[in-house]
Parts: structure tokens; sequence; C-alpha cells
């Protein structure tokens, strides 16, 4: 079981489609906001090309919500216009009916830093769920990423049928993983006391077709309750071909067990008139097959069966480290036997160490480092030197990363490719290991990993201002970016082209857009972009208010995109919330 990592930022990717504006009138602007309504105009904006029928992708900052269920709001806005209906001047355009999807933000805990909480308990449970904390505990050697896991249980008190096994775990931070649960059966047999298993009795077996319980051949044994058993079957009356054996046993109380079955394959190698041919030669060889008959030979006597044949084999020539013998004989007629293998390992005459050279300390995500290494003699022929990359917090522990590898017995150096998705961190490290013989390396000195900036920055700043200067920073800051560099293509000047954040001075009306990058020495981030409304002065404009019902709306709309909202007074008490052209109260009086 792996440890849940807890993200700096968590990002959620939203799809909007407009569909085609009435009339063909443009989309202008769009914006959203989470769970509470800050008003029309005052949400966060959605940058976007001005079009009839608009589609827009968006990143959006969910760090500030706390875990929970939550809403995402999305609106688009038309400026407002004037058609006559039933010849009557009617207004239209406005703010569009408000979508909005659920998600749900889930936080996971972890210790200092980006790193994995590691994991620090276990327990299981049977059927019924006793509360967190309260299953049998499962013993563990703490760590983040933990592999492998066994443990026994008692299933003496189960009823005999199907039930299920629960197992979690649970982090430093107290947060238990969710529950892994599997099926299983419990059996119960028969016992002529109880605590105790009746002996098996008697067994059987049978090729292929199944004659009935009791039916097979008997296989010979001395009742027990716990058995390992050879025996020898007759395949005379098999035809040549593939074939399966299956074999079951049956104890003292009657019952029969589950059949066992193996396939195997009869090959005919002589007439049943023909003697059976001798084996005359007899071969090994050691790594690599170099063909049938090129072997390294092996004096004996013909005879048709040779049983602890022991022979010695010239090693003179094989170097130290681990190898692997291969062994296998002809007969008379040509045909060669399988090859039956063993594992053997020459040791070095002194210890092997491996050093590691000079390994840069600074390195991309994705990018290539080399890594040097001597030794202080020669590995085996056969050897394989591997780099590996430890985690974050400098430990390998049971599944380091491989970085590359190089053939070889002596001093060289590894091309190593760290993977693009490896998490920035300050204190990996690396280390060189052989394979022939087995040996480790020391681990080098701290290894800072970084990556290009992520993509969850923003610009924040104003997007409707009046000629003059405004400020926009990135935000929020990024741990990895060391430049931000600024860009803007007509409506004004900046102040800087780098820096966190850049003055605009605003010199012509109109809509523009003010650009930002992040980078490091890794590379370039994803370019932000943020739209920017310009108005060239205050609006001349005084709002009629026309009242239909409830409904109060600004009668004399502008014919251009000269107003960005209006302002709502109740009793000369600015209402903050109110922004749009038309508004309806929820109260009389």
């Amino acid at each position: 079981m792996q440890a849940l990592r807890n993200p700096l930022l968590v990002l959620l990717i939203a799809l909007l489609f407009l569909g085609r504006a009435a009339n063909g009138q443009t989309v202008t602007k769009i914006e959203y906001f989470f769970d509470t309504d800050p008003g029309h105009g005052k949400g966060s904006a959605i940058a976007v090309t001005p079009a009839t029928d608009v589609t827009a992708s968006f990143q959006l900052d969910i760090n500030p919500l706390t875990n929970g269920f939550h809403n995402l709001y999305v609106r688009g806005y038309i400026p407002p216009y004037q058609v006559t209906e039933n010849g009557q001047p009617v207004t239209k355009g406005g703010w569009s009916i408000t979508h909005v999807r659920n998600f749900y933000k889930e936080k996971f805990q972890t210790s200092a830093g980006n790193f994995l909480s590691p994991i620090v308990a276990g327990e299981f449970f049977v059927d019924g769920d006793p509360g967190f904390g309260s299953g049998k505990p499962i013993s563990i050697s703490q760590g983040t990423d933990l592999s492998n896991v066994s443990f026994a249980f008692d299933v003496t008190s189960l009823a005999k049928g199907f039930h299920q096994l629960t197992v979690r775990f649970k982090d430093a931070a107290g947060t238990w993983s969710v529950p892994s649960t599997r099926s299983f059966y419990k059996e119960s047999f028969s016992s002529t006391s109880p605590g105790t298993l009746a002996n098996i009795t008697q067994g059987e077996y049978f090729f292929d077709t199944d004659p009935g319980f009791g039916s097979g051949t008997a296989i010979s044994l001395q009742p027990g309750t716990d058995l390992t058993l050879s025996f020898t079957t007759d395949v005379t009356t098999l035809a040549k071909g593939f074939h399966q054996l299956h074999v079951r046993f049956k104890d003292a109380a009657g019952a029969w067990a589950h059949t066992q079955i193996r396939t195997f394959y009869k090959d005919v190698y002589s007439s049943a008139t023909t003697p059976l041919a001798k084996v005359q030669k007899l071969e090994y060889f050691i790594d690599t097959d170099p063909g049938f008959g090129n072997g390294t030979a092996v004096a004996l006597t013909p005879a048709h069966d040779i049983n602890n044949f022991e022979y010695m084999m010239d090693l003179s020539n094989v170097s130290i480290g681990n190898h692997k013998v291969y062994v296998r004989a002809q007969d008379e007629a040509g045909v060669w036997s399988l090859v039956s293998s063993g594992n053997f390992k020459i040791e070095p005459p002194t210890d092997l160490i491996i050093t590691l050279g000079n390994i840069n300390t600074i390195n991309c995500a994705g990018s290539t480092v080399a890594i040097p290494f001597t030794v202080n003699a020669p590995f085996g022929t056969n050897n394989i030197f591997t780099a590996q990359l430890s985690d974050a917090s400098g430990n390998f522990g049971n599944n380091p990363v491989s970085l590359g590898s190089v053939t070889g017995n002596g001093d060289s150096t590894i091309q190593a490719t760290i993977p693009a998705g490896t998490n920035a961190g300050s204190n990996y490290r690396i280390r060189i290991v052989g394979s022939s013989p087995f040996d480790t390396s020391g681990k080098s000195g701290p290894i800072n990993i970084k990556r290009v900036p992520e993509a969850y920055l923003t610009i924040a700043g104003n997007q409707a201002v009046c000629l003059g200067t405004a400020t926009y920073s990135a935000s929020p800051l990024d741990a990895n970016a060391t430049t931000y560099t600024w860009s803007l293509a007509d409506g004004g000047t900046l102040d800087t082209v780098q820096g966190n954040s850049v003055h605009v001075n605003w010199t012509k009306a109109g809509n523009f857009t003010l650009k930002m990058t992040a980078s490091n020495m890794c590379g370039n981030g994803v370019e932000k972009t943020h739209s920017v409304k310009v108005f060239p002065s205050v609006p001349s404009l005084v709002p009629i208010i026309t009242a239909s019902g409830k409904n109060l709306s600004v009668s004399n709309l502008p014919s251009s995109d000269s107003v960005n909202a209006y302002r709502w007074y109740k009793d000369g008490v600015l209402a903050p919330s109110l922004n749009n052209y038309s508004v309806t109260p929820t109260q009389d009086g």
C-alpha cells in the first residue's frame, strides 16, 4: 500500500460551452465563483476571445476551499442591446443563466514539506467493522511505500461459508486509508475429534477422464494429516501427445479433497521392439549456449540410465561473479535431452568497492545526468552496473528508481535520465549497484531536482480599468520559478519585463491581453494571460430606471460597451452585491 500524496496545489480543469448567442451578439466576458455569488461582474474572470460561439477551458485554484462538497458556478456576458418586439423596444443581453457543477475537495495529510507521510499502523477485521483503530493489528515496518505485507489471521471462530476480510492502514498524520476487502470461503473439514484433522487414508490418480471417486489408480501411502508423496505413473497405454494427470486424496471421514491437475506431454522415442537408446554424450556450457554439440564434452560410458554422475568443470576462464551452468545429454539416436541448469558464484579475491565520481547536484526532472564511477578491481564479465535514485528524503527502500545502466566490469559513466514525473526536492541521493557479484556503492551527497514552474499560476489584478497605471502580479508565487517574464502587445507600457509584479501604464482604451511566463533553469512554464478592458473615462451616462412589476432596470443602455457595471443604492446606501443593469428586489417596502 502506498501513502497518499498531498499536492501543494489542487487544480480543477473546467470546460465551458456557451451556445451561439442570439441574433449574432458577441460574448465578451465569462466569470466563475465558488459557493456564494459575489454579484454579477465580481467573479473570477476567465480569459476569452469575444465571439458569438464560445468554448473556453480554464484552471481553477481550489486551495482556499475547505475539505468537502462545493459548487462551481460559471456565467457569460453579452453587452446589452435593444430590439423591437411587437412595436416596443426591448432590452436584451447582459449576464447569462449561471451554470453550476458540484465537486468534492479532499486534502490528504502529509508530513513536513511535500513528502509522503509514513504508514505507521495497519489493522484487519472480518465481516463487521469494529471502528477505526479497533481491528486486529497488522505488524508492519513503517514506511511511505509498503508492498507484499503478509500476515496470518485466525478463522477458528468463523462459521462455515463466505466471509469478507477487510484491511486498512493509517499514516503518521492519523489518516486512515480506504479499506481494501477480499471475499473468502471457510470450509470446515471433518475430524475424528474437535480441533484434530482426520488422517489422509487413501489417494488415487487418473489420466484425462475422471472414472469417479474411488475408481482411479491407487497411490500407496502411510495415513497421516500432512503427507509429502512421490509416486510413479504408468503412461504405457497413453498415446503420444498432451495429457492431464489428476490426483486426489480422501480422509478417514470419507471426504475427498479437491482434484489437483498437471498437464504433461508424452513422447515416444522408440517402438516396443526397439531397445531404448543409450545416453552416449554429455556436454555443459556456462551462461551462453554455443549450440548443440558445441559445449564442453564430459567423458562418460554409454548407458541407459545415468544417476549420481559426477564430473569436473573447467572454470579457469570464468570471471568472478554470478553465473549459470547448463547440462544436456544426447542418445545414440542423436536426440538431445532438455537442458538442466544451476546457479553458482565465483567470489572475488578481494572485496570489491564502487566509488561514485562527481555528479551535478542540481538537475531537472526529465533531464540527463552523467554518473561516473570507479571500481577497485574488475567485476564479472557478465556484470551490469545500474544507477538508482532514492526518494525525496534520501531513502532507497525496497523500490529505488532505476536511472540507467551499463554493461561492463570496470570504471565507466552511466548516462542516466531522471524521470519526468519526479517531484521537486533537494535531498535526493544516487547510488550504483553491480550485479555480478552484487555490490552497492555509497550514496551520493544531496541532489536537488527541480521542475519547470507549475501550471496553477494566475495573474492577479483588475480586469476593468481606466486609462492610467494599474498593478498586476503572479499569484501564488511558485517556489520553482526564478523568473517571471511579462509582455503586452498593445494598449500600454510596462515598467519592467521581469519580476513578481508589473506596473502597466494603460494609454489606450479597448480590450487587451497581458501575458506572463514563469521560468527557471528547467524551462518555461505555461504562458498565462489576463484579459483587461480599458475605459477612456468615467461613464457619462445618467441612468434612467424603469420599473416593470418588481423588476428595476436601466432603460437607456449605452449603444457601445462603455459601461462595465452599475451601482445600486437603497435609501442612499450602496448595495455592494448589485452591479447588473437590472435588479429584482426580494422584499416589499
